[in-house]
């Protein structure tokens, strides 16, 4: 397994980020992980050997998911509490192993909604896969989406959360009635 790369006191700010404290007339919010399995072989090895204890499923179905499994984009759960969520941030983050998001969606309709996502067709009309699982990716598409990609992108989903290009920030995506917010969150 990878050693840490997110020091204690960066990982509870990064925490206090991701789960924010609920109003009492708030409709409870899950978070969610798309990651990235081709960026680091220790992502597949924790996802395969976590699969009883958190909800897993790759993004990819039938032979497409099957071929590339080790290398496919997979859809997680976290929990606060679970020893899963801390390996994940403490390893992860700063490696663009993926994206974080919060929804009122429950498991099975993000994913629906995310492997919309994992194939686009250009112009041209040629099939390339989209990595929006990428924080890299995501950074850069979501302020010049157009309003209806970002619709699209946002229908299941509350905000975006991805670590900044330097990984001391975590950069937040919501979208507004007036468009796109971004927040950046010291760590």
């Amino acid at each position: 397994m990878a050693s840490p790369v997110m020091g204690p006191d960066s990982l509870r700010r990064l925490l206090q980020v991701l789960y924010p404290e609920v109003g009492v007339h708030q409709a409870p919010l899950h978070l969610y992980a798309v990651l990235d399995a081709a960026r680091d072989p220790a992502i597949y090895r924790a996802l395969y050997d976590r699969e009883r204890e958190v909800p897993i499923r790759c993004l990819y179905q039938g032979d497409m998911a099957q071929d590339l499994s080790e290398v496919a984009p997979y859809l997680v759960q976290l929990d606060r509490e679970a020893p899963f969520t801390t390996w994940l941030l403490e390893n992860g983050w700063g490696q663009s192993w993926g994206i974080l998001v919060r929804s009122a969606e429950p498991f099975d309709d993000v994913r629906r909604h995310f492997r919309k996502f994992t194939v686009v067709n250009t112009e041209t009309s040629k099939t390339l896969l989209f990595r929006f699982y990428d924080p890299r990716v995501l950074r850069s598409f979501l302020p010049i989406a157009t309003p209806d990609q970002r619709r699209q992108m946002f229908r299941s989903v509350e905000r975006y959360i991805v670590e900044s290009e330097t990984a001391d920030a975590a950069t937040e995506f919501l979208v507004l009635k007036d468009g796109l917010r971004v927040v950046r969150r010291e760590l």
